[in-house]
């Protein structure tokens, strides 16, 4: 999972109409589907037909734009709409994939307010503004991700204006992040290749995982705990369709640094019940200890 600040048009104009409507939109290349695009140079062309080589704001960098927000922007990542370069006028959790404009799900369809009709949903958990201590703090671009550091900067800055939001950033910057990544509470997604085990500071010494690894492992092994066999989507339907932790045979604290990880050999996917079991009490037991307990107390009943 990734977090992400999108700028809701030049001085945040749409933010009101992306706040109301539960999404986030761009603008560039208004009537075709940014789907079709095989990468950014199909994307860079597709603006110099559009608005002319060398356009100022419609070059390279929009194409990267347009290339991120279709294909790495994710469901469930975090977006921070803001405003300038030092304020954040809401954050949310991507909730759909990207809708072209005339999707019948996409609600700025029929909209004349805006040009930004390429949209991903988005449920806006934070609609109060916070102004960012220092320096400009985001880039000019209008879609750019953000590190670990920055979430958990604009975390304390929300919570230095108000304690009651504190439930809600920890679900989105901190909890919410490793629950979507299959991690336990303590640990944090967010790395790049397959290298695992570099320490982060966040609140806490995290261990990084990595999304590429959990992808492979439920490639290989899909969705069902491998240790109860309870599947999600099979007992909540589409809503949770796909979900599911990714456990490491080898943990990560005990690694003793970075160490390329075979998702196929080293990861199992469990739910998150037995996922806590294999962990309980600061164990780290095995998937056939645990499917042994299981099997023995549910026996005794």
């Amino acid at each position: 999972m990734a977090v992400w600040k999108i700028a809701p048009g030049e001085g945040a104009e749409n933010w009101d109409l992306f706040r109301q409507e539960g999404c986030i939109g761009l603008g560039w290349l208004e009537l075709p589907d940014y789907g079709r695009f095989e990468g950014e140079e199909e994307v860079l062309a597709a603006l110099e037909d559009e608005y002319g080589k060398g356009s100022k704001g419609n070059g390279a960098g929009a194409a990267k734009m347009i290339w991120q927000f279709v294909g790495e922007v994710a469901v469930h990542d975090i977006i921070v709409a803001n405003e300038g370069y030092n304020r954040v006028v809401g954050i949310g959790r991507v909730t759909s994939e990207y809708l072209v404009p005339t999707h019948k799900q996409n609600p700025l369809r029929k909209d004349t307010t805006t040009h930004r009709h390429h949209v991903r949903l988005v449920d806006w958990f934070i609609t109060d503004p916070v102004d960012l201590p220092g320096g400009r703090f985001f880039v000019q671009s209008a879609l750019w991700p953000l590190d670990i550091e920055k979430a958990h900067q604009i975390r304390q800055a929300y919570l230095a204006t108000s304690l009651n939001l504190q439930t809600a950033l920890d679900q989105l910057l901190n909890g919410y992040q490793a629950a979507v990544g299959g991690c336990l509470p303590e640990e944090v997604a967010e790395s790049s290749g397959l290298l695992e085990g570099t320490v982060s500071q966040v609140t806490v010494n995290a261990y990084e995982r990595n999304p590429e690894a959990r992808r492979q492992c439920i490639e290989a092994h899909g969705t069902t705990c491998c240790i109860c066999g309870f599947n999600f989507g099979a007992n909540y339907g589409p809503v949770a369709e796909g979900y599911i932790h990714v456990h490491h045979l080898r943990p990560l604290s005990a690694a003793g640094g970075e160490y390329v990880v075979n998702p196929v050999e080293d990861l199992r996917p469990v739910c998150p019940n037995c996922h806590a079991v294999l962990h309980l009490g600061g164990e780290c037991r095995s998937i056939e200890e645990v499917q042994r307990l299981l099997h023995e107390y549910s026996q005794a009943e």
